[in-house]
């Protein structure tokens, strides 16, 4: 998964006012991995992506959604008012709360959030991934997480079009269920969500990404960053969210 979570910032332009990404990763708890504020270029980006570890626990999708909506997205940590504020949900498995999960999706989206869901894997269910999704077409699934890397370039695409236009800015944040999986899923869940990346233009005032894991600890949040990434870097361990 990190491998794809890099190849996907690759598709972007990150920079202050280009693309911002934010991850969180989840799975008993949520953990802040880092928020929009944190990296301005690609290379040091993509780099802490790859540094992400592995956290083991449950699938608390609706913590990691909430946390999400109430700490990721907060001009704090980078938030634009100005651009679309997307969120990436990349799980393997059913949530411990379904119900929970719902509202904190509904939540989410009667915010203005605009939310992909992703899901690898038999363990599934479509139905709790197009009840977190902002609508049925921003639903994708993929039979393992070396199929990641088939989607990414529709996903990219989509998320531009319909969020963001050619060239606006937006923020994305990509929440990765680090339960059940281990440390192959967690790579190339982050590796999905990296060769995703690739298709925006990642800055500032542009497209940033967050990232959050469900452990609270660590992290970096999307206004702190201020480099540039690149295509090299792209693999280990982690799950996350951009924003």
């Amino acid at each position: 998964m990190l491998n794809f979570v890099n190849s996907f910032i690759d598709s972007f332009q990150i920079g202050p006012e280009k693309v911002q990404i934010a991850a969180i990763t989840y799975s008993d708890l949520v953990h802040k991995e880092f928020y929009f504020n944190e990296f301005t270029g690609k290379a040091p980006l993509k780099e802490r992506i790859s540094a992400i570890k592995q956290k083991l626990g449950g699938t608390e999708t609706a913590l990691a959604i909430d946390f999400m909506r109430t700490k990721v997205f907060k001009h704090a940590n980078g938030m634009r008012d100005d651009v679309p504020h997307i969120v990436i949900v990349i799980t393997d498995g059913v949530s411990r709360e379904p119900k929970d999960t719902k509202q904190a999706a509904k939540k989410a989206k009667a915010e203005g959030l605009m939310v992909y869901a992703v899901g690898v894997g038999l363990k599934i269910n479509k139905n709790e991934l197009e009840a977190i999704a902002s609508d049925p077409s921003f639903v994708f699934e993929v039979d393992n997480f070396d199929a990641l890397n088939e989607i990414k370039e529709v996903l990219a695409i989509k998320v531009c079009v319909k969020a963001c236009g050619e060239r606006r800015p937006a923020d994305i944040v990509f929440l990765v269920d680090s339960y059940k999986s281990g440390d192959s899923y967690t790579k190339k869940s982050l590796d999905f969500v990296g060769n995703l990346s690739k298709q925006f233009e990642i800055g500032q005032d542009k497209i940033r990404v967050g990232l959050v894991q469900q452990c609270l600890i660590g992290g970096f949040p999307l206004s702190q960053g201020k480099s540039t990434i690149r295509k090299e870097n792209s693999s280990s361990h982690f799950r996350f969210c951009f924003s």
